[in-house]
């Protein structure tokens, strides 16, 4: 006897929309976010973006995830997207504010505070950062004259104030903070802050470069504190190329 098998027909599964995959991106984001591996989270968010560039959301998570990585141009790209999106995103304001602070640009910083608290006056954090902020340019103006003074022992405390209240990875008290350090003679210190800074700071920081060359010399390791000398050294002649071309 011949017996007959039942095919069930199998629905046809719709695939997503580009916006609900960028839904999905976005969740995936923020559980990376909240392990705290920020690079996978700002990979997915920009998946994100790729599938919907018109929403502010996307955009805003990475700039957050940009700041926890102190990427702070990266952040106030992202955060100027959001406001070109939406003019009175908050969000962004003080984002974009933390990201100012990171980048050494105070006055903008405060600008945009400003103008974030005028759209949310009594927001704890935009009041917050903008004492901090005006307390701040005191501050540095107070470490800059204790430096030229070669108080450094001194100046130390205070930058390391300022870093807290700044960001950490803002270069140029980065900058002091290492200058201070070999002062001191805190010299493996000073080249462990350097090669923090190092990592994410832009090509050809001379400054940096000469910092560590300094480090270096009181070191006593004359053979690398000369290969930065040459580095710096090429960094201007690339400097000048340049000029020259344009």
């Amino acid at each position: 006897m011949d017996t007959e098998t039942e095919v069930e027909s199998t629905p046809d599964v719709q695939s997503p929309s580009p916006e609900e995959q960028a839904v999905i991106f976005k969740g995936e984001g923020n559980e990376r976010y909240k392990a705290k591996d920020y690079k996978g989270a700002i990979a997915l968010y920009t998946k994100a973006i790729k599938l919907d560039a018109t929403n502010p959301a996307y955009y805003g998570n990475r700039a957050a995830a940009y700041l926890m990585l102190t990427s702070y141009k990266e952040a106030d790209a992202d955060c100027n997207t959001i406001l070109s999106l939406d003019s009175s995103n908050v969000k962004a304001f003080f984002r974009k504010v933390s990201a100012l602070k990171g980048l050494g640009k105070y006055d903008e910083a405060i600008e945009v505070v400003n103008r974030g608290l005028m759209h949310d006056p009594n927001n704890t954090a935009g009041l917050k950062d903008r004492d901090l902020i005006l307390n701040a340019k005191v501050q540095l103006a107070n470490i800059e004259t204790m430096i030229s003074n070669k108080q450094y022992r001194f100046a130390l405390p205070k930058v390391d104030v300022l870093l807290r209240d700044m960001g950490s990875g803002n270069r140029s008290l980065n900058h002091l903070r290492i200058k201070c350090l070999i002062e001191v003679d805190r010299l493996e210190e000073a080249m462990n802050v350097s090669n923090t800074v190092l990592r994410s700071a832009q090509q050809g920081d001379v400054e940096l470069l000469l910092l560590r060359a300094q480090c270096l010399y009181k070191m006593s390791d004359l053979e690398n504190a000369i290969k930065h000398l040459q580095q710096v050294g090429m960094c201007f002649v690339e400097s000048q190329t340049e000029n020259s071309m344009t």
